[in-house]
């Protein structure tokens, strides 16, 4: 409650402060929630569990250019402490024109580690030779429904496969914009043979093994290892493996790294955002100050009267801060609504990718209340420069 009875503030100012403070918070959130979008997208990309490992060639350029031997994956399923192995091949193809990433998997030790749902058709089963399940963001674009048959071409090898559409999968991730085909098929258009892959991402148990453990495994105790039933299927050849050719991570930090070495961290895109911030937050001081100075005359009268200077300054914030709350949240909500839109028209993609958006609680409790503490500087600076006349 207001220390002071007296309704001295002008209801229009006030509204005209109000929209310029939810200007500024829909700003702020058109262009900082597909930023932080695209880091957590990626880095979450491979999944986010704290007990599976990524294993691809160090030296390549991306996480989908290197290879790494098939046998390391069969040595790995027999290892203690293993409980998956998911062996992967990413090509780059051109599906009508438009640029797809093509995953090619071995579907049940692959839905182990990620959560994906068939929402129509059916899901992929190892000897699905020309089958594919695709995502439902790239299903959407593409209009492409189970029964549908289509032309891949690879961008890697001079290579094309005509797949049927086996089913539409989503997850809310990344792989909602990919095709996933079994093992082989990735291999073929990715114009390898079946003793290599782009990486693999193995399962461990943290009570019984490591990283470090299985690195040592791997790599610095070669050897042929015992062999899990289902790698029958993978023929696989004695190849050597190199220790300085080969990057273990845990999978987020394995696309964190990636993206890192580009100059993209989370601390560049958290400042980017602050100065994004910075920039919307000046907007809400100068309404504030502006509407403080267009009040100057009643707060000369009210000091006249006996109001002191700190009384006021509580008054005004009281008055103004379910203003400033209603505007900050609503320019939110405007923010998050425009992105909507703008991913549902296809605006906010990474060549391949759709930004994924989330609203976390804690970046909603950090803008609006950053959002209010910059408004509220502005009262109080205002003040301060009434009073010194």
């Amino acid at each position: 409650m207001s220390p002071l009875k007296f309704d001295y503030l002008d209801r229009r100012r006030i509204l005209g402060m109000a929209l310029i403070v939810g200007i500024a918070s829909t700003l702020f959130a058109t262009l900082s929630l597909p930023v932080l979008g695209f880091y957590r997208g990626f880095t979450s990309y491979l999944g986010e569990s704290e007990n599976v490992m990524a294993i691809r060639q160090g030296s390549s350029n991306t996480p989908f250019s290197g290879l790494v031997p098939s046998r390391m994956a069969s040595r790995a399923s027999g290892l203690s402490g293993v409980e998956t192995v998911s062996p992967e091949v990413i090509v780059s193809t051109i599906i009508d024109g438009e640029p797809v990433f093509v995953r090619g998997i071995m579907p049940k030790k692959f839905l182990s580690l990620s959560k994906i749902e068939v929402i129509r058709g059916s899901e992929l089963e190892y000897g699905d030779l020309n089958s594919a399940l695709v995502g439902r963001e790239l299903a959407d674009r593409l209009d492409l429904d189970p029964g549908d048959r289509t032309v891949i071409g690879s961008a890697m090898a001079d290579r094309y496969s005509i797949l049927e559409v086996e089913g539409i999968h989503s997850s809310g991730t990344a792989l909602d914009d990919e095709i996933l085909v079994p093992l082989y098929q990735g291999q073929w258009l990715r114009g390898i043979g079946h003793d290599r892959l782009t990486m693999m991402r193995v399962e461990y148990d943290r009570g019984v093994t490591s990283a470090e453990d299985l690195r040592r495994e791997l790599v610095d105790n070669e050897g042929s290892g015992r062999r899990e039933k289902f790698w029958n299927l993978i023929p696989v050849s004695e190849i050597s493996v190199g220790g300085g050719k080969v990057n273990y991570a845990r999978t987020e930090e394995y696309m964190r790294d990636f993206l890192g070495e580009y100059g993209i961290s989370k601390v560049t895109l958290v400042a980017l955002a602050i100065s994004v911030f910075l920039f919307a937050g000046s907007a809400a001081v100068f309404a504030c100050r502006h509407l403080v100075k267009r009040h100057e005359g009643d707060i000369f009268v009210l000091r006249s009267i006996g109001a002191s200077k700190r009384t006021l300054e509580i008054d005004m914030v009281f008055r103004l801060l379910p203003w400033m709350l209603l505007s900050s949240l609503s320019g939110l909500g405007a923010g998050y609504g425009l992105t909507l839109l703008l991913q549902e028209g296809g605006f906010l993609r990474i060549v391949t990718h759709t930004i994924r958006l989330s609203l976390d609680p804690l970046m909603i409790v950090g803008l609006v209340s950053a959002t209010v503490g910059m408004a509220i500087f502005g009262v109080l600076r205002a003040f301060g420069e009434v009073d010194e006349k």
